[in-house]
């Protein structure tokens, strides 16, 4: 009965054929009932949780050691959010690299650990791995490793189910292309007598079945077709979740995005109230500049009206000053000239009477100035 099994470990170059390293688990795949390339792996199911300490490998191979066997594709529940393939075709002893897969979140709570459960069961992620269209689908391994495992720091990972689909190759169809090689034995005469010849066929040498240079095209039975349909809704669902992943990292980043402008729209608008609340600010003090000038004006065009004033009044002052010294000037000019013409008749008047002699003296300016203080 074919039966398959998946090796948990952390050292996978340490495993020999048996599975039986001290630092692994051995886990065996169930059949699904029904179906005889269906087989499916639980957590729930098993004898032990599928859990193992970083770094986290995956085997899988077919119960019969070193036998291929042709794989049909993987889904597989883990705490890890990418996971890395690598697969032993057939024919080959060392693992080559096939590609790496993203998982898709579990959004379903109810297959979650719960709160009492351990963290690294409350965050799961689904991925679908399928055989690259380069690379053969006849393996004798599948090595799967887990990476980037959630929550963040965790050094556990946890697998909670794995669904595999995967079968031995169709022998009677190869056998029946093949054509069997027998070898016809000689016969064999009697020694001394020549009466009979018996014919004595020997056993046939044991050949190894190998196809022909060319084999008749495999006949698609019905568990090939199941197979493929099952090949072909792991692969959608494949697609669909990292549709749903891009679109959740799309939706994740425009809503970033979103939030991000929507506060910086909001700090802009802060920002525009701000500088309103300054303009208002700035236009009351430019209004009451613009008054205080207006005021400082008026003041001094008072200030130059009052010293105009203030100039002509004193030049008006002057110029009555001036007058009145003319004024005084001319008068006491006239009272001189009249006094020397009354002191001239007066002395003439004394001559002329001759009761005294009188020298005529010529009257000083001294004289002169006296007479016109008095």
């Amino acid at each position: 009965m074919l039966k398959f099994r998946c090796i948990l470990t952390s050292k996978p170059d340490e495993i020999d054929h048996d599975g039986e390293m001290k630092d692994s688990q051995v886990f065996w795949f169930h059949q699904d009932e029904g179906k005889k390339s269906s087989f499916t792996l639980n957590s729930s199911d098993a004898s032990s949780p599928l859990k193992i300490d970083k770094p986290c490998h995956l085997l899988i191979d077919c119960s019969q050691t070193g036998t291929p066997w042709i794989f049909g594709g993987l889904e597989i529940q883990t705490n890890s959010r990418n996971v890395e393939v690598y697969a032993v075709p057939e024919g080959k002893d060392g693992a080559e690299y096939w590609q790496t897969h993203r998982g898709s979140r579990e959004d379903d709570d109810s297959l979650l650990g719960g709160n009492d459960a351990d963290p690294c069961e409350n965050e799961l992620y689904n991925a679908v791995i399928l055989s690259p269209s380069s690379k053969p689908e006849s393996i004798v391994k599948l090595h799967v490793k887990l990476l980037s495992l959630r929550p963040a720091r965790c050094t556990v990972g946890f697998v909670r189910s794995m669904k595999l689909k995967g079968r031995l190759p169709d022998i009677q169809t190869i056998m029946s292309n093949v054509e069997n090689v027998t070898i016809a034995s000689p016969t064999v005469s009697a020694s001394s007598q020549d009466t009979a010849t018996i014919p004595v066929h020997m056993p046939p040498k044991r050949t190894l079945l190998a196809p022909p240079p060319q084999l008749a095209p495999l006949r698609e039975s019905t568990g090939d077709i199941f197979s493929a349909l099952s090949a072909l809704t792991m692969m959608i669902k494949n697609i669909h979740g990292s549709m749903e992943t891009a679109l959740e990292t799309t939706s994740g980043g425009i809503q970033k995005m979103a939030y991000s402008q929507n506060s910086k729209i909001v700090g802009l608008e802060g920002n525009v109230g701000k500088l309103q609340e300054g303009v208002k600010s700035l236009t009351v003090e430019v209004m009451a500049l613009r008054e205080e000038n207006l005021r400082l004006r008026e003041e001094l065009q008072l200030e130059r009206i009052s010293l105009q004033l203030e100039r002509r009044e004193m030049t008006n002052d002057a110029d009555k000053i001036q007058k009145l010294i003319a004024d005084k000037f001319v008068c006491d000019k006239d009272v001189i000239s009249k006094l020397l013409d009354e002191q001239r008749q007066l002395i003439i008047k004394e001559i002329r009477g001759g009761e005294v002699e009188v020298t005529a003296q010529p009257v000083s300016e001294k004289d002169t100035d006296d007479e016109s203080d008095e």
